[in-house]
């Protein structure tokens, strides 16, 4: 019983080691925003094999200096497993007016999921009135391993052992 224990605890360990999670974290800008001038970035991605989802998100800062509000649009595209470009759809894209302010106005645009992790993924910017905006922040495309209910069970019974083992140590 103790060797089984003492296995259980060493399965425990090789399956924390084991990598769940790729972060992508890219810092993007600071850089000028111009009605009819949309800018689309793209960055290749650290793949996880399947299962594995991809999370998507944008989060920084805008000043409007203009005299008028502006209409900011923010959305994200992949490619998918055949090369085609698959843009996120609705309600994920990112919209809102930005009143004209000398101080920064925090962005989120996500998080969306994705069913798997590309091998590329893009964000899109655009000005939707005329005006000039100038933003920054971070967009993150991190990778996440889901594991598979084996694992998953493997883990939960090497839990549970290794409360027993400490139990009985207490007793």
């Amino acid at each position: 019983m103790h060797r089984a224990l003492n296995a259980a605890v060493f399965l425990l360990s090789l399956i924390g080691a084991a990598p769940c999670a790729i972060a992508d974290q890219d810092p993007i800008g600071p850089f000028s925003l111009v009605f009819n001038q949309p800018i689309e970035l793209i960055f290749p991605n650290h793949v996880l094999p399947p299962p594995s989802v991809k999370v998507l998100q944008f989060v920084g800062e805008a000043i409007n200096s203009g005299s008028g509000a502006a209409e900011l649009a923010i959305h994200f595209d992949y490619i998918d497993s055949a090369g085609n470009s698959i843009i996120v759809p609705l309600p994920n894209f990112y919209r809102n007016l930005l009143p004209p302010a000398p101080t920064p106005q925090r962005i989120e645009a996500g998080p969306v999921v994705l069913p798997y992790c590309p091998p590329q993924v893009s964000i899109h910017f655009e000005l939707l009135t005329p005006g000039e905006i100038t933003m920054q922040g971070v967009f993150d495309h991190t990778c996440v391993a889901i594991p598979e209910p084996t694992t998953a069970s493997l883990a939960i019974v090497a839990a549970l052992a290794t409360w027993a083992r400490r139990r009985r140590r207490n007793s």
